[in-house]
């Protein structure tokens, strides 16, 4: 019996051709939830068990018949020889994919698994994708992966734990960066091409122009009008023609344009607005400065605050105005070069200051309220709310003033002339100087004027005239004596009687001279006294 025994085992034995850790090319014999029978061509099958296939599970194609590859590990358990299909996938792929990691080589897979975090994809061994390396933007869903092809980077590859990381992003990434090379290679700015809106946003939209390639039009580029959101003018799916207006290919950035397709709403703006006309505008803003005006799309104008009432002096527009009111409006100034109108609401109306200037033409005297003193002059108030300024040199003709509120006080009322009205200005000049008569008018060259001295200076004197003007004379024209000395013969408070030789009102200087006046006074008096006929002697011989 023993010896049987041994002859049993020898022809067994004699069966068993394979070496433990061979790669063998076996059959599937069948296939169930524990696992794969396999076909060693030995007395007994080889099994895979279901732990082998890890997360992915036992391959879909694995059917009675196929062909796969296995290592013989030698042994046996529960009637099965040991054998490992993951090892003989492992022993044959992973040198080639170690291969590929360094050469960054793309590689097919399959997704066979959505796990936590990502997917399993089969590259000839299971490799890991996460989640955050898928790019989303060239895959529709991504419910509908499983089973998909894919085409992935080597990120990470481990010896110690044989794992595998891929990469489907940067797959992408590449493809894009290529396609973005021949379609930058193949335009430049000015072309006119095809694009698919791919995306909205806050300041423009983005476009496909092919192969993923994606460029941007800014808000400001969509249409010649005021723009609030791109998805008032685009929808995401659209094909639209634009044109390219600047390729920056180191960044790999493309600006569009949709607007510039279109005719620029401010050609001809000369001729179709002219200073003076009428237009309709809705109001988009409004500022303290003013408010904005469209008179047409892509054409807005500013209504500044000092155009919105003749009467009230506006500190706000929103006082008046308010964004979507639509209202007729005065073109007054067109300028095409910096793309500005200027719009006016209060000239729709009869300029009221023109009906001021015919019931106060210039020399009327007027009552007026004070309403404000500056450095410069004062601000006073005419009827209604027309204000008018009093320049600070017209308050006195002789005074120099140095500040309005030595001749005036604010509130209070007083009286004024009207120098000038400028209704287009909305202007109104007065005086206090010209409710008198100016004094400087009486003062020629030649006149005879007596006056004080106020002042002895070193080359000369002030002479106070009447009406506080002053005059000045100066040490050469006091005497013909040459070693008189004024400032021991004159003194302040002394009235002197002189002769004008120069007086300007422009500049209010009179100058004076004593010499002149004792000149012309002896020339008065040898004329006076030549016309007396001298005696003859017989005449002198007779009175005797």
């Amino acid at each position: 019996m023993d010896e049987m025994d041994l002859n049993f085992k020898d022809a067994v034995n004699g069966l068993q051709t394979h070496k433990i850790g061979e790669v063998l090319t076996v059959k599937i014999v069948s296939v169930d939830k524990e696992g794969v029978s396999v076909d060693l061509g030995m007395k007994s099958e080889g099994f895979i068990p279901i732990e082998e296939f890890g997360q992915r599970g036992i391959p879909a194609d694995f059917i009675t018949g196929k062909d796969i590859k296995v290592v013989y590990l030698g042994g046996m358990e529960n009637g099965y020889y040991k054998v490992s299909y993951s090892q003989a996938r492992q022993r044959l792929m992973w040198d080639r994919l170690k291969t590929a990691a360094s050469n960054n080589e793309v590689i097919n897979g399959t997704i066979v698994k959505k796990i936590k975090g990502g997917f399993i994809v089969d590259i000839g061994l299971d490799a890991f994708l996460p989640m955050s390396l898928i790019d989303t933007k060239s895959i529709d869903s991504l419910n509908d992966l499983l089973n998909r092809e894919i085409k992935v980077l080597i990120s990470e590859i481990n010896n110690k734990n044989k794992s595998i990381v891929v990469s489907h992003r940067k797959v992408v990434d590449i493809e894009r960066r290529q396609n973005a090379e021949k379609i930058l290679a193949n335009i430049k700015a000015d072309d006119v091409i095809q694009g698919t809106v791919t995306k909205l946003t806050d300041f423009g939209a983005f476009l496909d122009i092919g192969g993923g390639v994606e460029g941007l039009v800014h808000i400001s580029d969509l249409a010649w009008h005021r723009v609030n959101k791109s998805g008032d003018v685009l929808t995401v799916g659209e094909n639209i023609s634009v044109k390219v207006l600047g390729i920056e290919k180191d960044k790999g950035k493309i600006s569009l344009g949709l607007k510039q397709l279109k005719a620029h709403p401010w050609d001809n703006i000369e001729q179709k607005y002219k200073p003076g006309s009428t237009v309709r505008g809705r109001i988009t803003s409004v500022v303290d400065f003013g408010a904005f005006a469209e008179i047409e799309p892509g054409v807005e104008g500013l209504i500044h605050v000092s155009e919105l009432s003749w009467k009230e002096r506006v500190e706000n527009a929103k006082k008046l105005l308010k964004k979507g009111d639509e209202v007729e409006l005065k073109v007054i100034e067109v300028n095409r070069e910096k793309e500005k109108i200027s719009l006016s609401l209060k000239k729709m109306k009869d300029n009221p200051w023109q009906e001021l200037k015919n019931k106060y033409p210039t020399g009327t005297k007027i009552q007026c309220k004070v309403t404000k003193l500056a450095p410069f002059g004062v601000f006073v108030r005419i009827e209604d709310s027309f204000e008018g300024l009093i320049p600070i040199q017209d308050m006195s003709w002789t005074k120099k003033i140095r500040h309005p509120e030595e001749m005036v006080k604010p509130g209070s009322e007083i009286e004024a002339v009207v120098i000038e009205i400028k209704p287009d200005e909305e202007r109104a000049h007065l005086s206090l100087k010209h409710l008198t008569q100016d004094p400087y008018e009486k003062y020629h060259p030649g006149s005879i004027v007596k006056g004080t001295i106020v002042k002895i200076l070193d080359f000369g004197m002030v002479v106070k005239l009447d009406n506080d003007v002053d005059s000045f004379l100066h040490k050469s024209e006091m005497t013909r004596d040459r070693d008189f000395e004024f400032r021991t013969n004159f003194k302040m408070g002394d009235e002197i009687e002189a002769k004008v030789l120069r007086a300007d009102k422009k500049t209010k200087k009179i100058d004076l001279s004593i010499k002149k006046l004792e000149l012309d006074m002896e020339k008065e008096l040898v004329k006076k006294y030549s016309n007396i006929p001298i005696p003859s002697l017989g005449q002198v011989l007779e009175e005797k």
